[in-house]
């Protein structure tokens, strides 16, 4: 064929850098994303528990009391059948 036109299909094989490209997309696992506001509300302490901070201690403090409050400041650790879903949301963590 003499239409003038170069054709060069190395670009679909080598990258920009001259790396090999790899043509398995469909056998590498697709990379899981975390749920930002699952990470925003739980720690991972060093046994594997998660733990959360008590919702209510923000505002309307004043009708609250003292000892309800105090409470209220206290990391509180994530129930055991509520774990698995956490973890799901947290692959990584």
């Amino acid at each position: 064929m003499a239409t003038g036109v170069d054709v060069d299909f190395t670009h679909r094989l080598y990258g920009l850098d001259g790396a090999k490209i790899s043509n398995n997309w469909s056998q590498a696992m697709p990379k899981l994303k975390t749920k930002r506001a699952a990470a925003k509300r739980f720690k991972k302490t060093g046994n594997g528990k998660f733990v959360f901070n008590k919702p209510g201690h923000s505002h309307l403090l004043t009708h609250k009391t003292r000892k309800r409050k105090r409470y209220l400041k206290k990391d509180a650790v994530i129930s055991d059948h509520m774990k698995k879903q956490v973890q799901r949301m947290l692959p990584y963590l």
